[in-house]
């Protein structure tokens, strides 16, 4: 089912497709049931939209560092990340094809250089049911006027990625959002491969021993192992919290997978608590939670 790039409305029944995964796996639906209802009954849609005129406004705007750019007119796709997806059927996800490099995608329209193609671009792409970690953003390329010594410019401007549930049935637009800002990453699509998520661990803990009272914060550095759905959250917590003392539970959301994972200031003291037991936590995208790892501290005066 590879038709995120087709144009136009694209919700296809696939009825065909859907007989040959159906005897695959095992299952036939009764003869009334066309494919859109077991589509419903077992997933929804992701749909995107594009009405930019292929080639037209500008000038092109390049990432903080990008060089060499002319300032052309714009090439401009809308586009959707599939970052990570955990599946409420995993039988349903295994007989699953993803869109293209996992990215769900609407091109401009107007004429290019081998099509007229009529607006708005909607592209509707059928998902399992699931929980997903999805990235929105806009590809674009300049538009070389037809310069053969001259390799246009393109980037990828980037929101910040959304854990989204999507039940049976459900369909979840993104609309037809074009923007230049966020994260920009040079050259291509900010997209990767799509993580089904696994176990992991906290490995090992840097984190400030004694605070000063009022003082300066200390930094918490977290490394795991295994395989986390991003983003994530470390989460500092007490695990017992004396009467007299502020006790809070410092919390800092990674969008994008790296390790360790640095905290800066996640540790202070507002008060004469002396010893504090504390503890740190990853929670991926699935709200699955790390065994915890202990991080005493102390409370001490300047």
């Amino acid at each position: 089912m590879k038709f995120n790039r087709i144009h136009c409305s694209i919700r296809v029944s696939v009825v065909l497709a859907l007989f040959f995964v159906l005897l695959s796996v095992g299952f036939m639906p009764a003869i009334a049931q066309t494919g859109t209802d077991w589509q419903k009954a077992n997933g929804g849609w992701i749909v995107i939209k594009n009405s930019h005129q292929h080639g037209t406004g500008g000038p092109f705007q390049p990432c903080p560092g990008q060089t060499g750019c002319r300032g052309l007119s714009l090439h401009v796709e809308h586009g959707v990340c599939i970052n990570a997806v955990t599946f409420a059927n995993p039988t349903t996800g295994a007989s699953w094809t993803p869109p293209t490099h996992n990215i769900i995608l609407a091109q401009d329209c107007g004429d290019n250089d081998w099509m007229h193609v009529s607006c708005p671009v909607v592209t509707e792409y059928w998902v399992p049911a699931g929980t997903y970690t999805l990235t929105e953003f806009t590809y674009v390329s300049e538009v070389n006027p037809g310069d053969p010594n001259y390799s246009p410019c393109h980037n990828a401007w980037s929101k910040p990625s959304k854990v989204v549930a999507i039940n049976p049935g459900d369909t979840v637009d993104f609309g037809e959002s074009i923007f230049m800002s966020g994260l920009c990453t040079v050259g291509g699509y900010p997209c990767s491969a799509i993580s089904t998520g696994g176990s992991f661990e906290i490995t090992n803990v840097e984190w400030p021993a004694t605070v000063i009272i009022n003082g300066p914060r200390g930094d918490l550095t977290v490394y795991w192992s295994g395989d986390p759905v991003f983003p994530v959250r470390v989460v500092a917590r007490p695990k017992t919290c004396e009467g007299s003392c502020y006790c809070t539970t410092p919390t800092m959301t990674f969008e994008t997978k790296q390790n360790p994972l640095v905290f800066p200031e996640a540790y202070f003291c507002t008060g004469p608590c002396g010893h504090l037991d504390y503890e740190v936590v990853i929670i991926d995208a699935r709200d699955v939670e790390s065994a915890p790892y202990p991080t005493p501290h102390d409370c001490i005066s300047p």
